[in-house]
């Protein structure tokens, strides 16, 4: 439940400034929505966004983060959560017309990805996926860092899977170490968006 009501006060506080004249409109038609007797508000708010890099992606200045979504059981925790919290929160934030979501497979070892995989069908037009690589854990949990390249293409197709999707919007190295591997690493990650598995 804090995990929700944080993201719901962090959209509220930022979500006047970045919407401007449009969220005078979306006030206006939900009200008039619900003032009315019939048919209910569904649907989004458009914000204000900005061309990323020199990507074709255009994002909104805001952007949905997943860490805490992982839940607990693994170094980095901020605590157990509720998916019957975490999924509605994210639901509603993308009402709000946020179109980017931030996770990695390190949130939750995987957990983060698989709650942003169930949250995403059937919200209209496909949310931007933003996760990362190089933060690896063996069975007992354990955390460690790898960018040599059969890491890197098993990271990316373990993340694919979990976030049942064909490609990934953006894929980060989470922290770039060790450096003696960091150029093997980013020689990887060019071939899996040659290979369109990577935007």
């Amino acid at each position: 439940m804090e995990y929700r009501v944080c993201c719901l006060r962090l959209i509220r506080k930022y979500r006047e400034p970045i919407l401007g004249a449009a969220s005078n409109r979306f006030h206006t038609h939900k009200r008039s929505l619900q003032a009315s007797s019939q048919g209910t508000w569904t649907g989004k708010s458009q914000m204000e966004t900005r061309q990323l890099g020199n990507s074709d992606l255009h994002i909104t200045r805001l952007g949905i983060g997943a860490w805490a979504i992982g839940g607990s059981g693994w170094n980095g925790s901020v605590g157990a959560q509720n998916e019957s919290d975490s999924i509605p929160a994210i639901h509603t934030a993308l009402d709000l017309g946020l179109n980017w979501i931030d996770t990695a497979a390190l949130y939750g070892l995987g957990h983060s990805e698989e709650v942003v995989s169930e949250a995403l069908p059937g919200r209209g037009p496909r949310s931007y996926v933003f996760t990362k690589c190089e933060r690896v854990w063996d069975a007992s949990g354990t955390m460690g860092a790898c960018l040599k390249a059969a890491s890197i293409r098993k990271e990316c197709e373990d993340s694919l899977r979990r976030l049942q999707a064909d490609v990934i919007d953006l894929y980060q190295i989470h922290w770039p170490e060790p450096d003696h591997d960091l150029e093997e690493g980013w020689t990887e990650l060019t071939r899996l968006k040659q290979e369109g598995k990577v935007r």
